[in-house]
């Protein structure tokens, strides 16, 4: 993948997802019922255009997930740095050994922890006043859900605070939460459970379960000093060069 053509795709994926949100958005203020997903395959079915419009929001994560527990090189080489075929061993080529990956992941997890917590932490105010207002629902929870993957985007092209503020990472090509975007997305969409939720967290899970399992089995996989594929001089994606063009 080019670096053109990664960028590309990146803001061709951030213009869709602000596009599902200005429409979600539209039918929030005219007809929220539309956006109620629980009722999706609820007899009597409908076909008509707010149905639609959720099974293309269904379908479009359901295929961004199966992208991220499938090897292939479509996707960003951040998201695809657990797959063994991903990993180009530096140096002698070695295995770390067994103290050195845990002092690898012991220093990856305390920026993870602290970006899951802060995830967690405004997530729940916003539910929390949601509530106390009345307006916790499933629309205004799907709102949040596509709001999640605008800012998910901007964070990748733009600035993100998790990586500004606890990852300290250099890019997102090294980012150890770059795959649990997906599940920040849809996690909120479970207070009301229905097919539509339950499917979409549960892939979303699996999406983490299968991240996560490689991190701890080979955590050289997710770090610049020992995957040289992660390094400036190999990677493909440079997406760092647009975001500090973006700064200038």
């Amino acid at each position: 993948m080019s670096t053109i053509k990664t960028i590309h795709r990146h803001i061709g994926k951030l213009v869709f997802r602000i596009a599902l949100l200005a429409i979600a958005l539209l039918l929030l203020a005219t007809n929220s019922a539309a956006l109620d997903y629980r009722q999706l395959l609820e007899p009597p079915l409908q076909l008509g255009m707010p149905q639609a419009f959720l099974w293309l929001i269904w379908f479009s994560l359901i295929f961004g997930m199966l992208f991220r527990v499938i090897p292939n090189k479509r996707i960003a080489l951040g998201a695809r740095k657990h797959f063994v075929c991903s990993y180009e061993p530096a140096g002698t080529g070695e295995e770390l050994t067994a103290s050195a990956q845990v002092q690898l992941r012991k220093r990856m997890n305390r920026g993870a922890l602290a970006s899951l917590l802060s995830w967690f932490g405004i997530t729940s105010v916003v539910l929390l006043v949601l509530y106390l207002c009345g307006m916790l629902s499933p629309a205004s929870v799907l709102i949040i859900a596509l709001a999640f993957g605008v800012l998910d985007l901007i964070f990748i092209i733009f600035f993100c605070p998790f990586q500004k503020l606890f990852m300290r990472n250099k890019c997102c090509t090294v980012c150890r939460i770059h795959n649990w975007d997906y599940l920040m997305m849809c996690l909120p969409l479970i207070l009301f459970p229905s097919f539509f939720s339950l499917t979409l967290v549960a892939l979303a899970l699996a999406v983490v379960a299968r991240w996560e399992l490689a991190f701890f089995k080979n955590p050289q996989h997710f770090s610049q000093a020992t995957n040289r594929s992660l390094r400036c001089s190999s990677c493909d994606d440079k997406l760092c060069r647009y975001k500090k063009s973006a700064k200038d």
